[in-house]
């Protein structure tokens, strides 16, 4: 596979259908071109302890709340290849992503709670309409699919965990995202060999 996953370097065929405009925002605003030496934002609570770009605590609680749902609907996934897939190998990768994303949830909604940040109650329908989809697969095209996404997922998420780790403002933030980078890494041997297998290291 190619060296996009370490180098941060992009390719624009990985990052068909997942980046929401608000991600593509928040890579425009963590280029060189903010200011950290400008005025301090005078914001108030967790999201505003030391000085930042204007616009930094903002960044991070919609960081927050965008991270929030894309685990949901990834740990939804890895589930449910976990459940019905057929490859032991994908599966135990399936099995390995939804022991992450659990523990992922849990950080978000503690960073959530010590910020007085509200999530969304229920993710029920995008949940119902994910599955539906999931359903319609054929054991080895689940697990094809299964397998591009994650990565898709890793080429897209290293870059932005990496730069984000060092552009939050909220301290905890930060580590959370130094914490995914570490995570993400784990999971690279994996899915090269699935993709080496699968054919899908083009």
């Amino acid at each position: 596979m190619s060296d996009f996953y370490y180098a941060g370097q992009t390719d624009e065929r990985m990052f068909v259908g997942r980046p929401s405009s608000f991600y593509l925002n928040f890579l425009l605003m963590s280029t060189p071109k903010i200011n950290c030496t400008s005025p301090a934002y005078p914001g108030k609570g967790p999201f505003s302890q030391k000085p930042r770009a204007v616009g930094a605590a903002d960044n991070d609680r919609m960081f927050l709340l965008e991270e929030y749902r894309l685990r949901i609907s990834e740990l939804s996934m890895s589930r449910f290849v976990l459940e019905k897939g057929e490859d032991p190998e994908t599966c135990t990768l399936a099995g390995k992503l939804t022991n992450d994303h659990q523990h992922a949830l849990l950080s978000l909604s503690e960073l959530a709670a010590s910020a007085s940040i509200t999530l969304p109650r229920s993710s029920a329908g995008m949940i119902r309409t994910q599955l539906r989809a999931l359903s319609q697969f054929q054991p080895q095209q689940l697990t094809r699919y299964f397998i591009l996404h994650q990565r898709v997922m890793l080429a897209w998420s290293l870059p932005l965990f990496k730069c984000y780790s060092s552009f939050a403002e909220n301290v905890l933030l930060r580590g959370y995202a130094q914490h995914t980078v570490t995570a993400l890494h784990a999971h690279v041997p994996a899915i090269e060999q699935l993709c080496r297998r699968w054919q899908l290291d083009t």
